[in-house]
């Protein structure tokens, strides 16, 4: 049984991926700062196949508890400042945790297959080009842009495997979708109060889903002979408007939300799929990926 090493399996997209890869055979040793009832479904579904670790990523003698016969590493672990974070949480949690792996990995001459960083669209900063590629200069001048791209970094310089990934997320929609403009739209929503649509007749595409998401990945785990190391962005196909992206949400949950459209200094851009494409990822076309969001709610 191939086992797969998961950092943040208690969070919403750690969770998600480690139910995809126990149903699909592999055997998962997740790490976990704080118990949670996700962990605990789990361990009460997959009693023989998932193994759960308490580690805080930040300090490395956490990481000397874990076994080391480990096949694949899906390194997961974020942190985003928020109301009860601070940018030095996130700089511990992104930078130092990431060296803390690589360290690890090396000290223990652990043999790595493949290697996936979860990394973030937020790199580029203040995109100004129409179409987001993976060659855009890298420009982000807020805390959890940088630290994740200097995690990317290190991961290419510090980290020994045989192929390593880079997946930059956009909006990741699913049951627990949070942080980001669609959700808390959809928070208003349901609530039936305002909702105000910056740049409402800009096609949008930076999203994609969970669904999506970790097939994209138990298909790199699985067929990474077939594909070459490489960073990849990812979003959605068949971009629609901002605006026509609200509306639909608003008909679907049967929302009285007043709809006000505003305009922006900050543009949006598309991005371009084709990349990851190349190595297995499909690209959900937007309009399906807010039907599965809607459901999945």
């Amino acid at each position: 049984m191939k086992t797969v090493l998961l950092t943040s399996c208690n969070s919403y997209l750690g969770y998600s991926f480690a139910k995809k890869f126990l149903s699909e055979g592999f055997k998962v040793i997740g790490t976990y700062r704080n118990m949670n009832p996700r962990v605990k479904l789990l361990q009460d579904r997959f009693p023989k196949s998932f193994e759960a670790f308490t580690v805080d990523l930040g300090i490395y003698e956490d990481f000397l508890n874990l076994p080391t016969q480990i096949d694949y590493i899906l390194h997961n672990s974020a942190t985003f400042p928020w109301i009860d974070v601070t940018n030095e949480e996130a700089i511990v949690c992104n930078v130092d945790g990431t060296l803390n792996l690589a360290k690890w990995i090396e000290y223990k001459k652990i043999s790595i297959k493949v290697f996936i960083l979860i990394s973030t669209l937020s790199i580029f900063g203040q995109v100004d080009e129409q179409i987001l590629d993976e060659d855009c200069q890298k420009k982000s001048e807020n805390i959890y842009g940088v630290t994740k791209h200097l995690s990317e970094l290190i991961v290419r310089e510090e980290v020994s495997a045989v192929k390593k990934f880079t997946i930059r997320l956009p909006v990741v929609l699913g049951y627990s979708a949070h942080r980001a403009w669609i959700p808390e739209a959809v928070r208003k929503l349901k609530k039936n109060e305002t909702v105000h649509i910056f740049n409402s007749d800009n096609k949008y595409n930076s999203l994609t889903t969970d669904f999506q998401l970790t097939n994209f990945t138990s298909n790199l785990f699985s067929h990474s002979e077939n594909y070459n190391s490489m960073d990849v962005n990812i979003g959605s196909s068949q971009a629609i408007k901002i605006i026509e992206i609200v509306q639909l949400l608003r008909s679907e949950l049967n929302s009285k939300s007043e709809l006000i459209e505003t305009e922006s200094d900050s543009g949006t851009y598309l991005i371009n799929n084709k990349k990851a494409e190349s190595i297995g990822y499909s690209p959900p076309p937007v309009i399906d990926a807010l039907h599965y969001y809607v459901n999945s709610l």
